[in-house]
């Protein structure tokens, strides 16, 4: 996985189904409905962190001990959704900064609430629902 782009990436997933125990002339593989029709998808399959974008197919030959093997390949191209990495990382981490700074606000003389405050900031990460 590439993950420079982090969270919005796009990921290539590659799939290849390849016969290592026959070669190409015991067992040929092909897509039963052509190429363009290998996978179906479901419609009503739903992933929580992806959409599944493209799913380009193909048949072709792999060397494997000096000798040509059969293979199937498709590769999944999944687009990252931006918005759970918004909802579940990025806008508790920010509200966890902002209640940071509120002990900057409160007055020196009000050490008590600047405690209070301070012990509460840590447990506050730990209660942030992460659905991983």
């Amino acid at each position: 996985m590439q993950l420079q782009k982090f969270p919005m990436d796009m990921q290539q997933c590659p799939l290849h189904l390849i016969s290592f125990g026959y070669t190409e002339n015991e067992v040929l593989y092909k897509w039963r409905f052509g190429a363009e029709r290998a996978v179906d998808v479901n419609a009503g399959m739903t992933l929580s962190q992806f959409d599944l974008t493209d799913m380009p197919a193909w048949n072709g030959t792999t060397v494997f001990r000096e000798a040509l093997h059969s293979m199937l390949s498709v590769n999944f191209h999944l687009k990252r959704h931006m918005g759970f990495f918004l909802l579940q990382v990025y806008v508790p981490c920010t509200l966890l900064v902002v209640v940071s700074w509120v002990s900057f606000w409160i007055h020196r003389e009000a050490t008590s609430d600047r405690i209070a405050l301070g012990k509460c900031q840590p447990a506050t990460p730990i209660s942030t629902p992460y659905n991983h």
